[in-house]
């Protein structure tokens, strides 16, 4: 790096980039893209934006214990591949977002109300 008339020593890079290179974020996602086959054999869909990856799953109302529990294997197997390329997934920004669709729901408990 050079600031005037200072210039940094060099540095051999084994991993990684520089930072604040403008090559960065390609590189990032093109790195970590194959991830997506390992998603994607747990049979969960996803959607990558720069370090930023978003499981998506549809699950039954009546059965989300099926749905949690593929979620729960994909995550330690993503979780797995990135420490394989020196990766670490930070745990404090995963969450679950968990939509219904309102109309197949009520139509499942009418359906059990009948049943009663």
């Amino acid at each position: 790096m050079k600031l005037g008339q200072h210039r940094s020593s060099e540095t051999i890079l084994e991993v990684g980039v520089p930072q604040g290179s403008v090559l960065g974020s390609l590189l990032f996602a093109v790195y970590c893209s194959p991830v997506v086959d390992v998603i994607g054999s747990n049979v969960v869909h996803c959607h990558q934006y720069a370090d930023d990856t978003q499981l998506h799953l549809a699950m039954r109302v009546d059965n989300t214990a099926d749905g949690l529990s593929i979620l729960a294997a994909c995550t330690i197997d993503e979780k797995q591949w990135y420490m394989q390329k020196k990766l670490q997934l930070n745990p404090d920004m995963m969450m679950m977002m968990i939509r219904v669709d309102v109309a197949m729901y009520i139509s499942m408990m009418i359906s059990h109300l009948k049943q009663a």
